[in-house]
């Protein structure tokens, strides 16, 4: 599974698209698929 990722706060030249497991929910959580999203940058 792909993850943008980051390791300090910055620009987004900080963000890195890397490979990660995927996550297991325990018995009382769920585990939901995003399909889209967005983001809205500062002015």
């Amino acid at each position: 599974m792909s993850a943008v990722t980051f390791d300090r706060y910055g620009p987004p030249e900080v963000l890195r698209i890397e490979a990660v497991a995927r996550p297991v929910p325990n018995t009382d959580e769920v585990l939901v698929r995003v399909h889209a999203s967005s983001v809205r940058l500062p002015r």
